[in-house]
């Protein structure tokens, strides 16, 4: 009787586990959703007030164009690409500072990376979107000691310089952008 008890208890936390990441885990991109990102922000507030903080702002350009014109399957596919290029340029070992939290809206946390390792990143980030075809816009905020700002402000700041750069696309005439 002991043992059947013991293993309905594992099956348990098992199913819990699963539930728990499925909750916290964006389907399409295998990325944590925009739950993820709430608890990890808010996190990040409370536990890393005097470490240096980088937030990301990056949104996938002309996605619903490729929806209404190739398909949303060719836009899953997009995403999917975007999350690949993402994690490579701007992930960390866990993988689990990267979020999908929105439609094609992204982010990306670093916490104690030095300054420098930015523009490392970014042109990682433009080779692998070459490699994937895929074109996502990116903006950032840096903070050397959260103590000074919050996560959300950096993210607001990030956010802006992301759309900053989407704006820039907008004023290329196609002709020129070849």
């Amino acid at each position: 009787m002991a043992a059947s008890y013991n293993e309905l208890l594992y099956h348990r936390r098992m199913l819990e586990n699963d539930l728990r990441s499925q909750s916290q885990t964006d389907a399409l991109t295998g990325l944590p959703n925009r739950l993820a990102f709430e608890n990890y922000i808010t996190r990040l507030n409370w536990q890393n007030t005097h470490k240096s903080v980088t937030v990301f702002s990056l949104d996938v350009n002309g996605l619903k164009e490729k929806n209404d014109t190739k398909g949303h399957a060719y836009g899953d596919e997009l995403l999917r690409d975007a999350a690949a290029c993402i994690l490579a340029a701007f992930g960390d070992e866990t993988g689990k500072n990267c979020f999908r939290f929105g439609g094609d809206e992204f982010a990306a946390f670093w916490v104690d990376r030095p300054k420098a390792d930015i523009a490392v990143a970014l042109q990682t980030f433009a080779r692998e979107q070459d490699v994937r075809g895929v074109s996502i816009s990116a903006g950032y905020a840096y903070a050397d000691d959260l103590s000074k700002t919050t996560v959300d402000t950096l993210f607001e700041l990030a956010d802006k310089s992301m759309y900053e750069e989407k704006s820039k696309l907008k004023h290329v005439h196609p002709l020129d952008a070849g």
